[in-house]
């Protein structure tokens, strides 16, 4: 079995071909002050420094940055070039008050914390990898991006994005027009917004606790997701809300099994919503009334409402699905 590092580092090789490149180490320790050179012997004393000689090297194809273990506080934006970058954070924290903003579209993260906005601008191709790492502002993905055990905030999924949370701590809102991938991720915190909405694209939540302590509800995926290309997919999962709805798709499919949910959870077309377990869970199909019933379509296979028949009326079958008449 390999350890953390060796894995990570084989992540990063296999992520953004280390080995086809010509890659140049720097180093920062937050403590050298002079005429640096980003060595492993005369390493820089900020970040901002690091970005600089990076930016203007025209020989390295990419970088790995070593930080030491430490505080670095930027004041302007870190704009980090347009070349892959792997970044070694050693338990160290960037405070950017201006944010830190990623060109290339191949970066590798591990162990650091950004206090702040990131972007990682790759809208075309490549991938992000962050590990065992915080954002405690707006991550902002434009492309494919995966984070493994981390703390995240806010997160913006773009069009043209595919984000995976695995294993990772929620305290903010995710707002997705792309694909958004969670699973077994934690969120507990107040908010007055869903904590994941959807407007285009689709959802995946799998194993994952989503409580909102406050009136905005869990999930939001009225997203158009209409069963020929996508649908929205939340599997054993755990979903409490204060007030608001636990699940609002409107007429996007919802494939929705095996979760404890307490709120409300409405819907045209929800799949395997008989297989919800919790207190308080409703299955809310439009226009309901006290009284109706459910059953399950021919065609579809989708759960359909029956509107409550009038006083003296009998239940029956017609053409195989069931149907109010005159006793």
């Amino acid at each position: 079995m390999l350890d953390g590092f060796t894995h990570f580092t084989k992540l990063a090789a296999e992520t953004i071909k280390l080995v086809d490149y010509n890659y140049k180490s720097i180093f920062v320790d937050g403590l050298n002050e002079g005429d640096s050179d980003g060595s492993q012997l005369n390493p820089f004393a900020s970040v901002s420094e690091a970005v600089t000689a990076m930016t203007a090297d025209t020989s390295a194809s990419g970088f790995v940055l070593y930080l030491s273990h430490g505080a670095y506080t930027e004041s302007s934006v870190v704009a980090f070039p347009d070349k892959p970058i792997v970044i070694y954070g050693n338990g160290a924290t960037v405070t950017a008050s201006a944010g830190v903003t990623f060109a290339n579209e191949n970066v590798v993260i591990r162990d650091l914390t950004i206090a702040g906005n990131a972007t990682f601008s790759n809208a075309d191709v490549g991938r992000v990898v962050l590990s065992d790492s915080a954002i405690t502002g707006t991550t902002t993905a434009n492309g494919r991006t995966d984070a493994i055990f981390c703390g995240i905030k806010d997160v913006v999924v773009a069009s043209t994005a595919q984000v995976l949370l695995f294993g990772c701590t929620k305290t903010g809102v995710v707002t997705s027009e792309g694909i958004y991938f969670e699973y077994v991720c934690n969120t507990n915190t107040g908010k007055a917004t869903p904590l994941i909405t959807s407007t285009a694209g689709y959802v995946v939540v799998n194993g994952s606790i989503l409580m909102n302590t406050s009136t905005g509800g869990a999930i939001s995926c009225d997203n158009g997701a209409d069963g020929t290309i996508a649908a929205n997919y939340v599997t054993n999962s755990i979903i409490v809300v204060a007030s608001g709805s636990a699940i609002a798709a409107d007429d996007a499919y919802l494939v929705f099994n095996k979760n404890m949910v307490t709120g409300t959870v409405s819907g045209t077309n929800i799949i395997g919503a008989a297989d919800v377990i919790g207190v308080g869970t409703m299955v809310v199909l439009g226009s309901d009334a006290t009284g109706d019933m459910y059953y399950r379509a021919a065609t579809t296979g989708l759960l359909t409402r029956i509107p409550k028949g009038t006083d003296g009326q009998v239940l029956k079958m017609v053409s195989g699905v069931p149907a109010w008449a005159t006793a």
